[in-house]
């Protein structure tokens, strides 16, 4: 599987989470991280940027893509005793006269195959973002997980790893290059610029099977990936206690939210 890395920089990742959901204690106590599917994620265009077929604007253009699928695809079309020189036609067809159609039916086969293989686990550059406490934190009840970025990013964990890029515009991608590397990042790191407060540093994992089980898709760290957690500012005496209690048994930093006075300002404070 191919690897590859966007872009580096600060130490620490991080994972906001909430003590009452049972997954995300798991994240703590055992240390371990979920590659969730596509289709658990909170945005509708997330990893859904898929090829473009205006981009197809040549009759050669599109009998070139349309070879490049025969040949992809002639043991099936052999195996089902499909014609493919017939099959060529008819998808040569279909593009130059109904593109829509079938702009539409590969991106439904596209998406279905996108959420039954791959899995992604998002974090941020930041743990101050009020706003992410509120979405992703149980309204500032939760606490948030400080990573070791290098850890996680040399290991063999993963497929790929870097920041997302926000755009203003959606990505448009040639078919006759969606094997570009570029474009492969693009499909899987690129997101609305209305994201761009998260600053989100994610990590994707692609699966041989289809429909890899939720067993499959959770995987347990090292213990020294994790060196801080953060207590939210309205976390519950009996959370904050028992995290406490579990980060001093790991030797894992603690630190509380606290606001700034007179700023919109989230700090903190090593407990």
């Amino acid at each position: 599987m191919c690897k590859f890395k966007i872009m580096e920089n600060s130490k620490l990742i991080y994972k906001y989470r909430t003590w009452n959901n049972s997954f995300h204690k798991e994240a703590f106590i055992h240390n371990q991280i979920y590659f969730a599917s596509p289709k658990e994620l909170n945005d509708p265009f997330d990893f859904r940027i898929f090829v473009d077929y205006k981009k197809l604007d040549t009759p050669s253009k599109v009998e070139k893509y349309v070879e490049g699928l025969i040949r992809d695809g002639l043991s099936t079309l052999i195996k089902n005793k499909i014609n493919p020189n017939e099959r060529k036609q008819q998808l040569i067809n279909l593009i130059m006269f109904d593109r829509d159609r079938m702009q539409d039916e590969f991106d439904n086969h596209s998406n279905i195959w996108t959420e039954n293989r791959f899995g992604v686990v998002s974090f941020s550059k930041r743990w101050d973002s009020i706003l992410m406490w509120s979405h992703y934190s149980e309204n500032h009840k939760g606490f948030c997980i400080g990573y070791n970025k290098e850890k996680l990013t040399e290991s063999k964990l993963y497929g790929s790893a870097g920041m997302v890029d926000y755009k203003n515009e959606y990505p448009s991608i040639d078919p006759l290059q969606s094997e570009n590397l570029q474009d492969i990042i693009s499909q899987s790191h690129t997101k609305a610029i209305d994201w761009g407060y998260e600053e989100e540093y994610r990590l994707t994992k692609l699966w041989d099977k289809s429909n890899p089980s939720v067993k499959d898709r959770i995987t347990t760290l090292p213990k020294d990936f994790i060196e801080e957690v953060i207590l939210g500012l309205l976390i519950s005496k009996s959370h904050q206690s028992r995290i406490i209690t579990i980060a001093k048994q790991k030797n894992i930093k603690v630190f509380r939210v606290v606001k700034k006075r007179h700023e919109f300002i989230l700090d903190r404070v090593e407990l």
